[in-house]
């Protein structure tokens, strides 16, 4: 299975994505990490409680997860999972190839994804770990109008 992610990974390395494909506003459609969780033995392992709280925190990601990408600044949402709650964030972005950068205001560290282009309003990105491992699980975004 390894032996087949990477030769994707260097393909999709050798992209390069126009900046401007990413600008403007992106609402999540499908997150493959949230449908990996509810399939996972640890979420079967839950009471009844703690599997409602993941179906109530799964569906705030689905009906508020975005990024807005301006020239020079990013918007977007994450869940504060205690408080059950969307927060809304800012920041800057780079792209490399097709290595976005999303760095979090007050913050060093970005965020860094592949982005794996679909079409002109429609793209899906996974998550690069701290390790360099690139994630299995693929998050899927529109392009909206303002």
């Amino acid at each position: 299975m390894l032996k087949l992610i990477y030769p994707i990974v260097i393909l999709f390395s050798l992209l390069n994505i126009d900046p401007e494909y990413l600008l403007g506003s992106w609402k999540i459609t499908k997150s493959q990490s949230l449908e990996n969780l509810v399939l996972s033995s640890g979420y079967k392992n839950l009471d009844k409680e703690g599997q409602e709280k993941i179906h109530r925190l799964n569906q705030i990601v689905l009906d508020s997860a975005y990024y807005k990408f301006t020239k020079d600044s990013v918007f977007w949402s994450d869940v504060n999972q205690r408080e059950e709650k969307v927060v809304h964030l800012k920041g800057r972005w780079l792209l490399k190839g097709d290595t976005l950068y999303v760095f979090k205001t007050g913050k060093i560290e970005p965020y860094p994804f592949v982005i794996e282009k679909k079409s002109n309003d429609e793209l899906s990105m996974r998550f690069i770990f701290p390790d360099g491992q690139i994630a299995r699980s693929r998050s899927y975004f529109q392009k909206t109008s303002d």
